[in-house]
């Protein structure tokens, strides 16, 4: 009897084996149902690419949903440790990309309880490219730290008068941009990085021409 059990039982496992061998792989049982599901919109239409604070917190939103009503209300230490961000604030940043692509909405609860979260259908929700997100920064700290390199490099001079000339030139730069580069970590406009860029201009014309008057004099 114990014999016929055993027989079954090892017959049943070598036919689930079976069932997920893929050219010498045991692949993931297709007739699992405790798995979550991501949109395949989510990463083919540059949702994860927009935000990856966002795609690791919409994860863990998704492995947390009821999977009738796709709702699910985890709370901040969760998310955080789940999506494995430290910083609390970028969970609070991620949520609200994830809010204003409509790609979830939230219900508020009351103090000291978490938010209930309810994932969109993918129809409904805005374009990817609909918000300004965080790739855009490296790339103009990068570009405007290069504009600064260059400028300094071609107003640097020989004599000591021109070097002192450059000197000054350098603390006026400082005075419109930061001396540690504040402007470059903010995420500011095109039309404000060029008016920025147009004081630093004037700001050097104007002392290249004092210098010049009291070389002259």
């Amino acid at each position: 009897m114990y014999d016929k059990k055993l027989m079954k039982y090892l017959t049943q496992q070598v036919l689930k084996i079976m069932a997920n061998y893929q050219d010498g792989f045991i692949v993931r049982n297709p007739k699992k149902t405790a798995r979550f599901y991501i949109d395949n919109e989510f990463i083919d239409d540059g949702y994860l690419a927009c935000s990856r604070s966002a795609g690791r917190v919409y994860f863990v939103l998704a492995r947390h949903a009821n999977a009738k009503t796709q709702t699910c209300f985890p709370s901040y230490p969760t998310l955080m440790r789940k999506a494995g961000i430290k910083n609390r604030n970028s969970i609070a940043k991620a949520i609200k990309e994830l809010e204003l692509l409509n790609v979830i909405k939230i219900k508020k609860a009351g103090r000291g309880r978490a938010n209930t979260y309810y994932l969109i259908d993918n129809q409904y929700w805005k374009s990817a490219s609909s918000i300004k997100n965080d790739t855009t920064r490296p790339v103009l700290k990068t570009r405007f730290t290069q504009y600064q390199k260059s400028t300094q490099t071609s107003i640097s001079l020989d004599t000591p008068s021109q070097q002192s000339k450059s000197t000054k030139i350098n603390q006026g730069e400082n005075k419109i941009l930061g001396a540690n580069n504040t402007y470059a970590d903010t995420s500011q406009s095109k039309e404000e990085h060029r008016k920025a860029r147009e004081k630093v201009n004037e700001i050097r014309k104007r002392l290249a021409e004092k210098f010049t008057s009291r070389t002259k004099t």
